[in-house]
């Protein structure tokens, strides 16, 4: 993936505002800091060791559960309808000359597959694919880290920007959690951060830093994951 330059820009902008020491000690350092951030966001399940994938298969594993529960709840009428609309596929045509030939007799394969039996054969695809979903989420590295849902891309630009806070502010460490201060000033610095990046929530808005945070400590906190600032 190649860094946006653009992106970049508006991601030091945002820390020359909120890390106006680091920025007055020297102007040039704030375009690495946000190169790491950047960076960062765009490695962001190499960072926690899982694959970019283990939240879509997270999903799918859901929607596939769903569609074969669905598919179960139709009434028979229904059912029937939407088999009618279904066409066999080409390996389905082959075995239905393989049933029409000696090896058919030979072989004692089942009957051939009226249109309802083309319904069944689907729904069993898709329960067999959901439940091989099922089983690679359960090793590394399609596991989920946290079965609190984590955003791997709100944790681990939240835990890039603590570092940067750490160099602005290297007599007060920055706090693990923000929950119960709003007003505390690395809030709005990781917000503007993730506004830059298009990190947001369900609900469309910026997605909170102390969510973020939560999110992080329950991925294994900074340990899970060592981020190397350039101190320039």
């Amino acid at each position: 993936m190649k860094t946006d330059p653009e992106i970049v820009d508006r991601v030091a902008i945002a820390i020359k505002k909120h890390c106006p020491q680091l920025y007055s000690k020297d102007p040039s350092a704030m375009q690495g800091y946000a190169i790491h951030i950047v960076t960062s966001f765009e490695n962001r399940h190499l960072a926690f060791k899982v694959s970019e994938d283990v939240e879509l298969l997270e999903q799918l594993e859901r929607d596939l559960r769903a569609a074969s529960a669905r598919l179960e709840q139709l009434s028979a009428p229904t059912r029937r309808v939407l088999a009618n609309q279904l066409r066999p596929s080409d390996q389905e045509k082959r075995l239905e000359d393989l049933r029409r030939s000696e090896l058919y007799l030979a072989a004692r394969l089942p009957d051939s597959l009226d249109s309802l039996g083309l319904l069944n054969s689907r729904q069993a695809t898709i329960r067999s694919v959901q439940q091989s979903v099922a089983s690679i989420r359960k090793s590394l590295p399609f596991r989920s880290k946290s079965k609190a849902k984590p955003r791997y891309d709100a944790a681990v630009v939240a835990l890039a920007c603590k570092k940067v806070w750490g160099l602005e502010n290297p007599a007060k460490p920055p706090p693990k959690r923000i929950h119960f201060d709003r007003s505390h000033p690395m809030r709005s610095f990781i917000e503007q951060v993730f506004e830059e990046l298009g990190i947001r929530g369900k609900d469309g808005h910026v997605f909170s830093a102390a969510t973020a945070l939560a999110s992080l400590e329950n991925l294994g906190g900074e340990g899970a994951y060592s981020l190397l600032v350039n101190e320039g």
